[in-house]
Formats: structure tokens, C-alpha cells, sequence
């Protein structure tokens, strides 16, 4: 278990709307210039489409497989895309395969830097598991399309609130621990031994 975890560090932003019926919608984006060996994020908004295309992503967390993002697909099923550690490289979490268009609908989902996700659609907790296999990134966060911005979502985002906190591993206590005894062991038989030797 790694202790001694370090922030590197804190984002949040509130109030993100999204209009994908406009002439000319405007995404919002933030782009992180720090790499993580672990994070935490908790993302909630609420959203509507009147259809479902044949994909349009309503957020990413980073480009393609990388991070997350959140698919609207046909006929109807709504899926969070996770970047994982296993033979197909992400992890697909099915929200709901009935989304019901031109309905506003909640979402939120936060995950630990244990790796535990919590998705919650319409007050329900969908997913709510941990898994080591997870391994996403924070580094090119849009709302309102995703999968480098080629899927537009064709619908209404509003209330949308994103924070996350970086952190950085400083190493496994117990094998910093084991080193620091080693090394203090090293010390003091040096120390017995040049006594020893100067006699």
C-alpha cells in the first residue's frame, strides 16, 4: 500500500453549460499540463438530447482511449468508456441501454485514488465497484464532444461541475521503511567494525 501521497494538484470549475442545438455551441475545455501516478475526480451534470446519433460524446477526461468519456449511442444506450490496464485497454460501464430523450437526466460519478468508481444516473447507482485495472487520464477535459473532439453531443448539458486532485506517489512506506532500517544497519556495523579494525 502506498502512503505519503503527495497533491500535486487541485482543479474545480462549476456552472459548465453546453448547447449542442446552436448555431455555433461553445465546448468547454481545459487542458492539464501535469501527469498523475494517481488521481480522484468527482464530475456530475445534468443533460438532455433529443436523439441519439450514431456516437456523441457528452464528456472526455482525455483523447480517445486514454481518460475517460461519457457515449450516447443508438439506439439508446448511454456508457461511461474507462482507459484500463486489461487486453482491450478500457473498461465500458453501461448507464443505461433506455435513455429516454428530451427527458433532463442526472449524472455523477467520482472515483478514488483506489481506484473505486461510483456512478449514480437519476438518483440510482449504476456502477459502484473498485478496480486495479483502472488506469485513466486527466489531461484534455472537454464537455459537449469527445474522442479528440469528433463526436459532437447533440443535446443540452447544464450545471456541470468537474473537480480532481492529483496526487504523486513518494514510495511504499514499508520498503522506505525496510531501507531506512537497512541503511541505519549498514551505519552502525561500519561504525562497530571500524572500531574494531582500529584496535
Amino acid at each position: 500500500m502506498f502512503q505519503h501521497d503527495t497533491v500535486v494538484k487541485k482543479y474545480s470549475v462549476h456552472g459548465v453549460t453546453y448547447d449542442g442545438a446552436a448555431t455555433r455551441p461553445v465546448m468547454y475545455r481545459h487542458t492539464e499540463g501535469m501527469l498523475s501516478s494517481s488521481n480522484e475526480l468527482a464530475l456530475s451534470l445534468q443533460f438532455e438530447a433529443p436523439s441519439a446519433p450514431e456516437y456523441g460524446d457528452v464528456f472526455q477526461t482525455a483523447p480517445v482511449n486514454k481518460g475517460l468519456r461519457m457515449e450516447l449511442s443508438r439506439p439508446s444506450q448511454l456508457a461511461v468508456i474507462a482507459a484500463a490496464h486489461n487486453g482491450a485497454g478500457f473498461i465500458p460501464y453501461i448507464i443505461t441501454k433506455t435513455f429516454a430523450f428530451r427527458k433532463w437526466h442526472t449524472f455523477a460519478l467520482t472515483i478514488t485514488r483506489e481506484k473505486h468508481i461510483v456512478a449514480r444516473f437519476d438518483g440510482h447507482a449504476i456502477v459502484d465497484e473498485a478496480d486495479p485495472d483502472l488506469d485513466y487520464a486527466l489531461s484534455d477535459i472537454v464537455v459537449g464532444t469527445g474522442v479528440n473532439e469528433m463526436r459532437p453531443f447533440n443535446g443540452r448539458i447544464r450545471g456541470g461541475s468537474i473537480a480532481y486532485v492529483l496526487y504523486k506517489h513518494s514510495g511504499n512506506a514499508y520498503l522506505n521503511a525496510f531501507r531506512a532500517i537497512w541503511i541505519l544497519g549498514a551505519a552502525v556495523f561500519l561504525v562497530l567494525w571500524g572500531r574494531s579494525y582500529g584496535r
